[in-house]
């Protein structure tokens, strides 16, 4: 596994997975990641979700920044790249920007949600030759 910059992952399952632990879903022991509800138990799973590719999916992300108090943009223009802004006043009143560009609105929203929880960098297979 390498390790690759967030603002140059591919949508797939390596990113979907990094949004889903940044959301606080839990690694079973065979290493599938599940959403647990308040009582705990497993409701749903990684195979069952994909919001690199998937706009719904991706809307849970906006959802969850916007429960962390972070402003939201998606811009989807034709013929130019997606863009997701989010910004959020630091504990000094300090606005912090952070910006994502994709070819789609989907991945932008995974980039930008992945920096906005202090991620830049994720695991991935790519560029690995067995």
């Amino acid at each position: 596994m390498t390790k690759i910059d967030v603002r140059e992952a591919e949508a797939g399952p390596e990113l979907d997975a990094a949004c889903a632990e940044a959301m606080g879903w839990e690694r079973s022991t065979g290493g599938w990641l599940w959403r647990a509800n308040e009582s705990g138990t497993h409701v749903r799973s990684i195979c069952d979700w994909g919001p690199s590719t998937d706009i719904e999916g991706a809307w849970e992300l906006v959802e969850a920044m916007r429960h962390a108090a972070w402003d939201i943009s998606v811009r989807a223009v034709v013929a130019m790249p997606d863009e997701c802004s989010v910004y959020k006043d630091d504990e000094h009143g300090v606005e912090i920007e952070v910006l994502a560009i994709a070819d789609t609105a989907p991945l932008a929203i995974c980039r930008a949600f992945l920096l906005a929880s202090g991620i830049e960098e994720i695991e991935t297979d790519r560029g690995r030759s067995d």
